[in-house]
């Protein structure tokens, strides 16, 4: 039997620490490669290399992109202003990653994202 695999890749950016990424598998974050969750020592210089690193090493497989940062997001595309990577303040981050590797991005505030999936993994 051929087990039916559901990859999202997701990033969390800023916290002063760099960007992390990792791999959702079947909802359960994974790092089975030195790669799928790694944190960078320095910020990127650019945001086309911000797009890279996310883009970078994805799964076979994968469906989608998330993405969460501190800041102010607009639209779950569009980095308004970033209290860490600065370099990203007016950028549309989601279509660029979009543009990237053809998967569909969503990009929200790290604290608005947290408590939605608190309340959505709450037991009634």
């Amino acid at each position: 039997m051929t087990e039916n695999k559901k990859i999202i890749r997701v990033v969390e950016g800023g916290g002063g620490q760099g960007i992390r990424r990792g791999n959702l598998v079947n909802g359960r974050l994974v790092n089975g490669r030195v790669v799928n969750f790694q944190l960078m020592e320095d910020s990127p210089a650019s945001p086309e290399e911000i797009v890279d690193f996310i883009y970078s090493d994805l799964l076979d497989g994968t469906v989608g992109v998330a993405i969460t940062m501190a800041g102010k997001i607009s639209d779950h595309n569009l980095v308004v202003k970033s209290p860490n990577l600065h370099v990203l303040d007016d950028y549309n981050l989601g279509a660029e990653v979009t543009k990237k590797c053809g998967l569909p991005c969503f990009v929200g505030n790290d604290m608005e994202t947290a408590t939605a999936g608190e309340i959505a993994l709450r037991p009634d």
